[in-house]
């Protein structure tokens, strides 16, 4: 199969090459090149809704090539799939399947750890250390912060989620309190995309401590006001990119295929 990757950034290139070593024959697309069967776009397709990201093609350049074709990308806004479908394209984001986001899981649970180790001046076996969140990320990531012997505490807003957690011998609390527990804490990790970490709850967290916000933009905390008062706060956006770059290509071609092999029975 004839794979064509409009280059863009290092995660194209793993991309690429996760189909290379599959045997498909892959070409980096310019505007003037034959089209192949599969088109993939990069990560975001655009930031601006004009132009392809970290490219500078025109998107509708592109688009009047690919009239009434499907191609791939990821993290496709609402603008360009509009402005797409104007011509024609479809857009099959593939960052929005379910099993690539379970698979992603484990290297961002993997960066996770990484950055806390890197950013911190002590070991992670024995710091009392706080998952917000028990979704894929949060109960991934507590089993293995309990397997370096972290003290670990959950947050949670249903309490079945803390019952299962206390089964597993992780301390518990409900979201709604995070202000009782935060002072205790020496590294929290943010999975809930919703403003949680507001100045109230930063206020009661040591400075010493590290915020990692695992959440996707604009996440979790403010970071603005942590900032503004001397708190650590990172927000960890694209890890298995960045940290498992090889893992994320594969990743993305393995969704990729799994898609084209259904649809063509």
């Amino acid at each position: 199969m004839q794979v064509g990757v409009i280059p863009a950034d290092a995660r194209q290139h793993s991309v690429a090459a996760a189909f290379e070593a599959r045997g498909d024959e892959v070409v980096y697309l310019t505007l003037s090149d034959p089209l192949p069967e599969i088109v993939l776009f990069p990560m975001p397709v655009s930031e601006d809704g004009v132009t392809v990201f970290a490219n500078g093609d025109k998107l509708t350049d592109w688009f009047v090539r690919l009239q009434g074709r499907t191609v791939y990308g990821g993290r496709v806004s609402e603008a360009v799939q509009t402005l797409a479908a104007q011509y024609g394209v479809t857009f099959w984001d593939h960052f929005k399947q379910e099993e690539e986001i379970i698979r992603n899981i484990i290297p961002t649970v993997e960066g996770a750890l990484q950055l806390a180790m890197e950013q911190t001046p002590f070991t992670l076996h024995g710091s009392a250390v706080l998952v917000c969140g028990y979704g894929r990320i949060g109960k991934l990531l507590s089993r293995h912060l309990a397997a370096l012997g972290a003290v670990v505490t959950v947050s949670a807003r249903k309490g079945a989620d803390l019952a299962w957690c206390q089964t597993l011998g992780y301390g518990t609390v409900f979201t709604a309190d995070l202000q009782a527990c935060v002072g205790k804490q020496r590294i929290i990790f943010n999975t809930v995309p919703t403003l949680l970490f507001d100045r109230t709850v930063l206020d009661k967290i040591p400075s010493e401590a590290l915020i990692i916000d695992l959440a996707s933009a604009p996440g979790g905390v403010d970071f603005a006001y942590a900032a503004s008062s001397g708190k650590r706060a990172l927000q960890a956006l694209g890890l298995p990119a960045k940290v498992a770059p090889r893992t994320a290509g594969e990743i993305i071609c393995r969704t990729i295929m799994e898609r084209e092999e259904n649809t063509r029975g």
